[in-house]
């Protein structure tokens, strides 16, 4: 078989790695620079200097691959077949390398970089359009080239691309990709036929908590797999091709199976959903909204993390109908446990119940806000931050008043979280102060409202207003429902409560299957059959240690029910709320 023919997925990606080399890294540790057209690989890393390599393990210098990762990599591919290769062509508009093998006239591999500056604004566009202009840049070029059979791989932007030419090119015999995002509604329409003609050349890979590949549509019938990470430090890190592999101890690359994060997950139905629900005004917001990001963090701005935070809160801020799209998306499409697993994967710890308050609340603002009121409450949240980055304590409730009532949108901030308050939101917050507490707090707001911002109530009148346009109350009577309400109510959680159990009985049954010891099997060790078992190594620790997996994993389903069905009752509580405020509200319609 022939060499490029022969080479694994595996080997791609390594293959992929030398897109990263940049000239300051390639100086310090003795890489040929720059790389040119008909120099081999194994000419290309001939004078690379390990010992400068394990001197500084986690160096990247701008790579995003560590040294010590390097080493590993240069060291595999010296010894295996990647050596023999030679770069054909070399094209810096659409960031890609040829590699051939001399003996191999007909056969090349195309490796494509990931998202480069002026790529971002592309990778927006790629929401709504079946076809972006990088993308078609990537296509013109693969058909350009000379050879009947081509292997594409690429990393990030450069997996997009080459999953995209291995739609469209009948030149291309096999895709193996890294982390690339994923395609718009429009491109699957647009291609179906193709797709399904072609899908089956095309493997993409991704670490199990990456968190490009999982935006928008996978490519249908290609082969979407999911892999561990090593070495994963930081969120950066996640998105990483480097972090994709471990090496066993004969310096092969091994790709580990694995499960997707369930932030990945989460990021995947906000997308899809969000494709196949917008209106087409809808996605330009969208679209806009994540040029501007992309502008701020990777094109026009050179700060710090903090600047370029504040550039970011800024840009929200003043564009409020943008972000407001993005949160209405968000929160109705996902619910808090999936914010909560998104804000974990992102390393943003916060308790449980504060997640499920913010959530309500932000939720209820994106649904019911007009554009202008939104904007305000953003620059309200901003200003907050603002006296946080300064230092400023809040140390209590009376704290974060004195603070608000000189902020511009205290007063529409205030309007909307007290009506969230009286109308969902009171058993989240007791949860997290106590009832005394929220009692006090919403006296607290109805007097500064009152007091210091007098316009409070008038923006209070208005949403209501906005809410119950079509509804016109008499004198409230007494609810006629209550009683069978909350007797329905009452049977509703009963049932989820005796589901429930049922479900921790049998975890706790399957728990007690391991409530025994092993050492037992010891005493017949003076038997002739106890040492004609052939057990390799110790098997009371294998034993124990494959029940211990087996416990680990049982765990893991108990509190994925748990969660279910906290959600069910807490659904239980909304609806039944909200049922009962239909039926008051009915008795309070008045009949002409």
């Amino acid at each position: 078989m022939e060499v490029i023919m022969r080479l694994s997925d595996a080997e791609l990606g390594i293959l992929e790695h030398l897109n990263s080399i940049n000239e300051g890294f390639a100086r310090k540790v003795g890489i040929k620079y720059p790389i040119e057209e008909g120099d081999k690989i194994s000419d290309i890393l001939k004078d690379v200097d390990f010992t400068k390599l394990k001197a500084n393990p986690n160096e990247t210098d701008g790579t995003w691959i560590q040294y010590n990762e390097w080493a590993n990599t240069i060291k595999y591919i010296k010894k295996s077949e990647l050596s023999e290769l030679t770069v054909k062509k070399i094209d810096n508009s659409v960031h890609a390398i040829v590699y051939a093998d001399e003996k191999e006239p007909s056969n090349a591999i195309v490796a494509f970089d990931g998202t480069h500056p002026e790529e971002w604004l592309d990778n927006a566009d790629g929401i709504i359009m079946s076809d972006t202009p990088r993308q078609k840049q990537a296509l013109n070029f693969i058909n350009s080239l000379p050879y009947k059979n081509i292997t594409v791989t690429g990393h990030s932007k450069g997996g997009n691309k080459a999953m995209y030419v291995g739609i469209l090119s009948d030149k291309v015999t096999r895709v193996v990709g890294f982390d690339g995002q994923g395609f718009s509604k429009e491109f699957i329409e647009k291609y179906r036929n193709k797709i399904e003609e072609r899908s089956y050349i095309i493997t993409n890979r991704a670490l199990s908590n990456d968190f490009v590949n999982d935006l928008f549509f996978p490519i249908p019938g290609s082969n979407q797999l999911y892999h561990k990470g090593y070495g994963v430090k930081n969120i950066a890190e996640f998105h990483a091709i480097s972090s994709l592999y471990k090496f066993d101890k004969d310096g092969n690359p091994i790709l580990y199976n694995y499960r997707m994060n369930k932030g990945s997950s989460a990021i995947n139905k906000l997308s899809t959903y969000m494709s196949n629900n917008a209106t087409k005004e809808e996605k330009m917001l969208v679209v806009n909204f994540m040029k501007g990001i992309f502008n701020i963090c990777f094109i026009e701005k050179k700060a710090s993390p903090s600047e370029r935070l504040n550039y970011i809160l800024n840009y929200i801020s003043e564009n409020p109908e943008q972000m407001q799209t993005v949160l209405k998306f968000l929160v109705n499409t996902l619910n808090y446990y999936e914010v909560e697993d998104l804000l974990k994967m992102f390393g943003v710890e916060i308790p449980p119940e504060y997640v499920k308050l913010f959530y309500g609340f932000l939720k209820f603002v994106a649904n019911n806000a007009d554009t202008k009121d939104f904007g305000q409450i953003l620059k309200c949240f901003k200003n907050i931050l603002d006296y946080k980055e300064k230092g400023f304590d809040f140390k209590d409730i009376n704290s974060y008043i004195n603070i608000l009532i000189t902020l511009d949108g205290a007063v529409e901030f205030l309007a909307y979280f007290k009506i969230y308050l009286d109308e969902y939101g009171a058993d989240d917050l007791i949860a997290i102060w106590g009832e005394y507490d929220v009692v006090q707090l919403k006296f607290v707001i109805k007097s500064v409202s009152m007091i210091y911002l007098p316009n409070t109530k008038k923006v209070i009148k208005s949403i209501i207003n906005r809410k119950n346009k079509n509804v016109d109350l008499t004198t409230s009577k007494e609810n006629n429902f209550r009683d069978s309400d909350n007797k329905n109510l009452r049977e509703i959680r009963d049932f989820t409560n005796a589901k429930y159990e049922s479900f921790i009985d049998i975890y706790n049954k399957v728990e007690r299957v391991r409530d025994f010891n092993l050492n037992w099997f010891s005493k017949y060790s003076h038997t002739d059959w106890y040492h004609s078992i052939n057990v390799k190594g110790d098997y009371e620790v294998k034993i124990n240690k494959a029940f211990s997996f087996h416990s680990e994993c049982n765990k893991n389903l108990k509190d994925d029910v748990t969660r279910v069905f906290e959600y069910m009752r807490d659904m239980d509580s909304i609806y039944s709320k909200k049922f009962r405020s239909l039926s008051i509200n009915l008795n309070k319609i008045k009949i002409d």
